[in-house]
C-alpha cells in the first residue's frame, strides 16, 4: 500500500443487530465507477464496542465531481 496515494474513506457503522464484519469488504463496489476497496480494517469508531469497517479506495477511481 502507497500511503502517499490520495484516498477516499467508506465506513460501515455498526449498530444494534448489525456487525460489519459480515460484510464482504472486498466486494463493496462504488456505483458504476468500478471503485473497488484498496484495502480495508476493522475498529470501534462509534464507541459501542463492536468493530467498525473501514473501506479505503483510490480517490482517483472514485471520480468525485463538485457542483
Amino acid at each position: 500500500m502507497d500511503l502517499a496515494e490520495p484516498s477516499f474513506y467508506v465506513f460501515v457503522m455498526s449498530e444494534p443487530g448489525f456487525d460489519p464484519a459480515t460484510v464482504d469488504a472486498m466486494g463493496v463496489w462504488i456505483w458504476d465507477f468500478g471503485a473497488y476497496p484498496r484495502g480495508y480494517s476493522y475498529r470501534d469508531l462509534n464507541g459501542d464496542g463492536v468493530p467498525d469497517l473501514r473501506l479505503r479506495y483510490k480517490t482517483e477511481d472514485v471520480r468525485l465531481e463538485c457542483g
